[in-house]
C-alpha cells in the first residue's frame, strides 16, 4: 500500500530532521560553554570514566581535603592504568579482563545511585497517601498491637491490604518515611521504625521488632532501604585492580583465581588438560565435584545445578572432603539465609558421617544463623584470628566478611553458593580472600536484580559472566549437574528444552511419580488449562475459581512417589504459584486453610507433588511490570520445576497469541507457547 509506505517515509524524515536540529542546538550550547570556559571541551570520555562536576570534585567526596585527590580521581587513574595498554585494533582476552576490572571499580557507586534517589524522592516528597500505588513500598498500615517480646525488644504487628504490590520481604531493611522526612528537614536523628521480624503476604500482616524504650511512632507507610554500605567491597576490588595494574592479569601471584575468572580462562586443575571435558565418562557428578575442587590450582570451578539436581547436597559433601584434606573453607552467598541453608546441610552431613567440624559464622542477626552446636556466631576479628591460627575448618558470611584486609589470601577454597544471584563485582571482592573459588548455582533460575546502569558485561552475576552466551556451562569450563532427582521425565524434557540445552534428564526412579484417578489430572507431566477472561490485571477471579476446583479434585487422590510408595495426596503436597500479590491473596481466599500459595520467589528451593501456576493477566496489554516479568523464562522455569509429578498452568488463551515487537519478546512468549504445545 503506497499510502503506508509514504507514511513510513514521512515518519522517518521527521526523526532524521529532529535529530539534526537537536545536534545543531547542542553544538550551539557547546560553543557557548567553551567561550565561557576559554578552553575546548572534550568530545568523549573513555567508557570507564564519568563526567566530573566543574570543580573536579566527586560529589561522594565533598568533604575531602582540597590538596588530596578525590576517590573519583584515584579510581580514574587506576582505570587508566588498567586500560591504557590496550590496543583497540588488537584486543585480547587479557585486555577484555582488564577493561572489565576497570569498569567494576565503580559498580557499587552506579548501583547505589538509583537507590539513593528513590529514597530521597520518597522521603522529601512524603505526605500520607503519596506512596499509595508505589509497587516497592507498603502503604496504609494499621497498628494491630503487641504480639510478643524477644529479649529486650517488643514485637509490633501491623495490617495492610494484601492485594497491593510491594517488594518488602522478611529480610528487607525498612524506614518510616514520615520520621525520615523530619530527620532530613531538621538534621536531627529520628527514632528507628524497627526491623522486619515477620511478614505474611497472604494475611496482610507485618511484624516489626523494636526496643522496649523506642519512641518511634507507629508507621502508616514503610519504604525499603536499598542502600547497603559497600565500602569494604570497593576497597577489595580496588586492591585486586591495583595489583593487576602493576603486574598484569596473567601469571603467578595473589588473586589468581579471580583473575582467571575475569578472563574466563578454563579452570586450572591438576592432571587435567585445559579445555578438555572435566568430567570423566560414567563418573557420578558427586565424585567429579570433589575430585575437581580438590584439584584446583589457584583457579576457579563453576558448578551449575538445575532444579532438583542436588546442588546443595553436592556442595556440602565437597566441603567435608576439603576439610578432611586439611583445607580451610569459606562459605559465602548473597544473604545470611542462603549461607545458613548450606551450613545446615554441611552440619547434617557431618553428623551423618560422624565428623567433628569447627565452624565460625559471621551473621549480624543471630536469629538467622545456623543453630547447630558446631557453629559459633562471632565477629570479624575473631574469624580473622582463627583463620590466622588455623583453629577453624569453615568460616561463613556474606561478601563483606571475605572482602576484609585481614582475610586476604587466607582461605584455601571459597564456596560461593547461589552464584547466579551474586554480582560479579561482589564475587571479585570476596574472591580477594581465596586461593580457589567454587561458584555453585544456576543463572537460569531467579537472579538478583540489578538497578544501576552499567557497561556491558558488568551488571551480571558471577555465573552469568562464566557462561556468557551459553545456557549451560560447557564441559571444559565447569561441571553441569545433569540429573534431577525431583521431576518426572515428562516435566524434565520441557524444562531441559526451555533452559538447559536439552542436557538435563531425570533419575530413572522419577518415572514412578504419578497421580492416580481418571481425567486430565491423572498421570504425570504438563497440563495447560485455558480459562477465558477479559480485563484482569493483578488478579483473576475466574482463575482463582478454577484453581480451587483443581485443588479440590486433586486432594485425596492416590499419589506415587519416587520410591514407588503410595499414599493420599494432601493439601500441602500442592504448590499454587501466582505472579502478583493480589492474585496470591485472592487464591488464598478461595482455598482451604493451610494451602501453600505464594509468588515464585517464595517457593524457590521448595517442591511439591503437583504445582499449579495461575498466570492471572487477561492479555499482554494488561500485564503489570511488562511482558518481561510475566513471561520471564527464569520465573517459568522455577515455577514449573517445583513439581515432582505434574505441573498445571492456568491462563488466558490470549497470552499464547500476544503480539511481539522484538526477537527477545518472541522468545519470551515462545516459552509459554511451547509449554502449551
Amino acid at each position: 500500500d503506497q499510502q503506508i509506505l509514504d507514511d513510513i517515509e514521512a515518519y522517518n524524515r521527521t526523526d532524521c530532521e529532529s535529530t539534526a536540529l537537536l545536534h545543531r542546538w547542542l553544538e550551539d550550547r557547546r560553543a557557548e560553554a567553551e567561550a565561557e570556559l576559554g578552553a575546548p571541551l572534550p568530545r568523549q570520555n573513555p567508557p570507564h570514566r564519568r563526567p566530573q562536576p566543574d570543580d573536579g570534585q566527586d560529589p561522594d567526596d565533598a568533604d575531602g581535603a582540597a590538596d588530596e585527590p578525590s576517590l573519583a580521581e584515584v579510581l580514574d587513574e587506576l582505570a587508566d592504568r588498567l586500560c591504557d595498554p590496550i590496543d583497540p585494533d588488537h584486543v585480547t582476552d587479557d585486555d577484555r579482563a582488564r577493561w572489565l576490572l576497570a569498569d567494576l571499580l565503580e559498580f557499587h557507586r552506579r548501583e547505589d545511585k538509583p537507590a539513593f534517589w528513590r529514597m530521597f524522592d520518597r522521603i522529601t516528597g512524603y505526605e500520607p497517601g503519596t506512596l499509595d500505588g508505589d509497587t516497592e513500598c507498603l502503604s496504609g498500615l494499621a497498628y494491630d498491637g503487641e504480639v510478643g517480646e524477644v529479649k529486650q525488644s517488643v514485637l509490633h504487628r501491623y495490617r495492610f491490604d494484601p492485594e497491593q504490590e510491594h517488594r518488602i520481604t522478611a529480610s528487607t531493611n525498612v524506614h518510616d518515611p514520615a520520621t525520615k522526612r523530619v530527620e532530613h528537614e531538621t538534621g536531627r536523628s529520628a527514632p528507628k521504625v524497627g526491623e522486619v521480624w515477620d511478614l505474611d503476604p497472604v494475611e496482610g500482616t507485618i511484624t516489626l521488632k523494636r526496643g522496649k524504650r523506642s519512641t518511634a511512632p507507629h508507621p502508616r507507610d514503610l519504604i525499603p532501604d536499598e542502600i547497603v554500605p559497600s565500602g569494604k567491597l570497593k576497597i577489595a576490588i580496588q586492591a585486586v585492580a591495583t595489583w593487576v595494574a602493576d603486574n598484569g592479569i596473567d601469571g603467578d601471584g595473589p588473586f589468581r583465581a579471580v583473575r582467571d575468572l575475569l578472563a574466563r580462562r578454563p579452570p586450572r586443575i591438576g592432571g587435567a588438560t585445559p579445555g578438555d571435558p572435566l568430567r570423566r565418562d560414567g563418573e557420578p557428578t558427586r565424585d567429579a565435584a570433589s575430585r575437581l575442587v580438590l584439584g584446583l590450582d589457584d583457579s576457579y570451578l563453576p558448578i551449575q545445578g538445575p532444579p532438583g539436581t542436588g546442588k546443595t547436597f553436592t556442595a556440602a559433601r565437597v566441603v567435608l572432603d576439603l576439610v578432611a584434606a586439611g583445607r580451610t573453607v569459606g562459605i559465602t552467598a548473597n544473604s545470611h539465609t542462603v549461607v545458613t541453608n548450606l551450613l545446615e546441610e554441611i552440619t547434617a552431613a557431618a553428623d551423618e558421617a560422624g565428623g567433628d567440624l569447627r565452624i565460625l559464622q559471621r551473621c549480624t542477626d543471630a536469629s538467622r544463623a545456623c543453630a547447630h552446636p558446631s557453629v559459633e556466631v562471632v565477629g570479624n576479628a575473631a574469624i580473622e584470628a582463627a583463620v590466622a591460627d588455623g583453629t577453624v575448618d569453615v568460616v561463613a558470611g556474606t561478601a563483606w566478611l571475605f572482602a576484609r584486609d585481614g582475610l586476604e589470601g587466607r582461605i584455601d577454597h571459597l564456596i560461593v553458593d547461589e552464584a547466579g544471584q551474586l554480582s560479579l563485582a561482589n564475587v571479585v571482592a570476596a574472591g580477594r580472600a581465596a586461593r580457589n573459588l567454587v561458584l555453585v548455582g544456576d543463572p537460569q533460575q531467579l537472579a538478583q536484580p540489578v538497578t544501576g546502569s552499567h557497561p556491558p558485561g558488568v551488571g551480571v552475576s558471577g555465573l552469568e559472566h562464566v557462561l556468557g552466551e551459553h545456557a549451560t556451562v560447557p564441559d571444559g569450563r565447569g561441571l553441569f549437574l545433569d540429573q534431577t532427582w525431583r521431576m518426572h521425565p515428562a516435566i524434565t524434557r520441557y524444562i531441559s528444552e526451555l533452559a538447559y540445552d536439552e542436557r538435563l534428564s531425570s533419575h530413572p526412579d522419577c518415572e514412578h511419580q504419578r497421580i492416580a484417578g481418571k481425567g486430565p489430572l491423572a498421570g504425570s507431566g504438563l497440563r495447560w488449562l485455558p480459562v477465558a477472561h477479559e480485563g484482569n490485571k493483578l488478579s483473576s477471579p475466574e482463575e482463582a475459581t478454577q484453581v480451587a476446583a483443581l485443588v479440590d479434585e486433586l486432594v485425596g487422590r492416590q499419589w506415587t512417589d519416587r520410591a514407588g510408595k503410595r499414599r493420599k495426596l494432601r493439601l500441602d503436597d500442592v504448590l499454587i504459584v501466582a505472579p502478583y500479590n493480589a492474585q496470591v491473596h485472592l487464591l488464598a481466599r478461595h482455598l482451604p486453610d493451610g494451602a501453600r500459595v505464594g509468588t515464585v520467589d517464595r517457593f524457590q528451593g521448595q517442591q511439591g507433588a503437583v504445582v499449579i501456576v495461575s498466570m492471572t493477566a487477561s492479555s499482554v496489554d494488561r500485564v503489570p511490570r511488562g511482558m518481561e516479568f510475566l513471561y520471564d523464562v527464569h520465573r517459568l522455569n522455577v515455577a514449573v520445576s517445583r513439581a515432582k509429578a505434574m505441573a498445571v498452568v492456568v491462563g488466558s488463551p490470549a497470552l499464547l497469541t500476544a503480539p511481539v515487537r522484538t526477537v527477545h519478546q518472541l522468545r519470551l512468549v515462545n516459552g509459554l507457547c511451547r509449554y502449551a504445545e
